[in-house]
């Protein structure tokens, strides 16, 4: 689907936001031995952006909606892993406030993607 005025998913704010999350813990986890653990969270926060760009380029707005959703319930996933990491000190509290820090932010910028797109509906 055309987005008016935006043409492609990498000029997206939240979009490159959810790149530096995946940065940041890929680098955070590098470590860590919990092979699980580090997987799962590493995949979890990838999966942020790659809805967030699967979604961009789907036909209709519902579509992209639906997409949209799914990369915010995996920024969930994230933080939940991120406090679990923490209380098992896989993570330190300064990973830990940095990454939830990003999260905040995407949360944010994916919230108001998605009423952009719903009043649109």
């Amino acid at each position: 689907m055309m987005k008016k005025g935006i043409v492609s998913f990498e000029s997206l704010l939240v979009w490159q936001k959810s790149i530096d999350l995946y940065e940041c813990i890929f680098n955070s986890t590098r470590g860590i031995i919990d092979w699980d653990f580090r997987s799962q969270i590493r995949r979890a926060s990838l999966s942020v952006s790659t809805n967030i760009a699967e979604g961009f380029n789907r036909s209709t707005s519902k579509d992209y909606l639906k997409f949209l959703y799914i990369s915010r319930a995996s920024l969930s996933e994230v933080r939940s892993l991120v406090y679990a990491g923490q209380r098992v000190r896989l993570l330190n509290e300064e990973i830990k406030e940095e990454i939830l820090k990003l999260c905040v932010l995407i949360g944010k910028l994916l919230n108001g993607l998605i009423n952009s797109i719903s009043r649109k509906l």
